[in-house]
C-alpha cells in the first residue's frame, strides 16, 4: 500500500548551475549565475505524514508555470482531490485543464485589477474563499521543496545541461523512495514498488 493523498500542490522553485551568462547593462557586462526551474506536482497525506511527488518537469527560469500543466497532468488522474496552486495558475483555461483531470482547483486569485472579470471570474473567487482555510495546508507540500534547499541546497553541479536536468529529476525522486520506505515499514507490506519520475518536458534545443 502506498501513499494515499488528500489533496495535490502545484508549484515550482529555482535551482541553482554552475554555469554564468553576460549581459551588457548600462555599458557595463553583468554577469550572473544561470538558474532552471523546477516544476513539480505533489501528493500529500496528513494521515500518513507523508508527500510524494506525482509528476515533475524542469525548464529555463523564465518559463511561466502555467506551460507545464499539460506536461504535468497529462498522466495523473484524479477522483475529485483538491489541488492547490498559487496566482500563477490564475487563469480560466488552467481551471478547465485541472478539472478535466479529475482535480478540484483551489487556485488563489490574482489581486491585481487587468485579471479576468465575468461570469467565471465571480464563480473562481467564490470557489476559493469557499476554500481558504484549505489552501492554508498548501504550505504543507512546501516542505518538499525546503527538503531539496535543505539536503542539496537547491543547486547543481553539472555544467551540461541534460545531467542538469537529470540530477534536479533526481533530487525530486530520492524524497520519493525514502517517503516509501517508510510508509512500507509502518504498513508491515510484504512488497516495495519503487517509482521513478522521468522529465515530462520536451528536451532543451542545443545552443549553436
Amino acid at each position: 500500500m502506498g501513499v494515499k493523498p488528500e489533496f495535490f500542490v502545484i508549484d515550482s522553485t529555482g535551482i541553482s548551475t554552475p554555469r554564468f551568462t553576460e549581459r551588457r547593462i548600462a555599458m557595463k557586462t553583468v554577469r550572473r549565475r544561470v538558474s532552471l526551474k523546477l516544476h513539480a506536482v505533489v501528493g500529500c497525506s496528513l494521515e500518513q505524514s507523508a508527500m510524494i511527488a506525482y509528476s515533475a518537469s524542469v525548464t529555463g527560469e523564465g518559463v511561466h508555470d502555467c506551460t507545464q500543466l499539460g506536461p504535468l497532468l497529462s498522466e495523473i488522474w484524479a477522483n475529485g482531490e483538491p489541488l492547490l496552486g498559487d496566482p500563477a495558475y490564475d487563469w480560466d483555461f488552467a481551471r478547465e485543464f485541472i478539472r478535466a483531470h479529475g482535480f478540484k482547483p483551489i487556485i488563489e486569485p490574482r489581486k491585481h485589477e487587468d485579471g479576468p472579470h465575468g461570469l467565471d471570474r465571480r464563480d473562481a473567487l467564490r470557489e476559493f474563499e469557499e476554500n481558504r482555510e484549505l489552501y492554508k495546508l498548501r504550505k504543507v507540500a512546501e516542505g518538499s521543496f525546503g527538503g531539496i534547499e535543505n539536503r542539496y541546497g537547491a543547486r547543481v553541479r553539472c555544467k551540461l545541461l541534460h545531467l542538469e536536468v537529470c540530477s534536479i529529476l533526481l533530487m525530486v525522486t530520492a524524497p520519493n523512495l525514502r517517503t516509501l520506505m517508510r510508509v512500507r515499514a509502518q504498513n508491515k507490506e510484504e512488497f516495495f514498488i519503487c517509482f521513478l519520475i522521468n522529465s515530462t518536458n520536451p528536451v532543451f534545443p542545443k545552443k549553436n
